[in-house]
């Protein structure tokens, strides 16, 4: 019976330069029209009360960007890249 070697796992420095994609492809204008809409289709958080950091109000859907948009007080709209959401009850 032979073993089949396995191959070591190569780090991110040993992965040639042409391999690894440094544009921000998600940003293209036919990867965002393809992508947004399935995002919203499956965006549990639309219409919840959250609380992102300082930012509390409405969760609103996400913006073309990818960041969550939140509608505060007043209609006032934050735009939220990072940070842990909190659904309040």
């Amino acid at each position: 019976m032979t073993q089949a070697s396995v191959a070591p796992a190569k780090t991110r420095a040993q992965i040639s330069e042409r391999t690894l994609r440094k544009d921000p492809w998600w940003r293209a204008p036919r990867i965002t029209a393809t992508l947004l809409p399935e995002l919203e289709r499956r965006d549990g958080l639309r219409g919840c009360e959250v609380a992102v950091g300082e930012v509390n109000g409405v969760a609103a859907g996400i913006a073309p960007d990818g960041r969550l948009r939140v509608t505060g007080p007043g209609g006032t709209v934050a735009l939220v890249a990072s940070g842990e959401v909190r659904e309040q009850a």
